[in-house]
């Protein structure tokens, strides 16, 4: 199990030791990766999130230098000024 942003991600091979490769069918195919997704559209948000370009939106507030890559994740870190 790998952990994502805190939340831990099981890997492919984590679940077919234990014989669960069923239940997360859908695998990121980013080479040396293998996290596992019950849902195909976890599975594309985890590569754009994590494999994709650097963070584009960053955050208004002054002195703050937090870059995020989804308007979700801008909304919610802007609520803890």
């Amino acid at each position: 199990t790998v952990k994502c942003r805190g939340r831990p991600v099981p890997t492919f091979h984590d679940l077919k030791a234990i014989g669960h490769e069923e239940k997360r069918p859908y695998i990121c195919r980013v080479k040396n990766c293998y996290k596992s997704f019950k849902r195909n559209e976890h599975c594309i948000r985890h590569a754009k999130d994590m494999h994709g370009p650097k963070p584009k939106l960053l955050c208004p507030a002054v002195g703050c230098n937090v870059e995020v890559k989804r308007k979700d994740n801008l909304y919610q870190h802007m609520r803890t000024h």
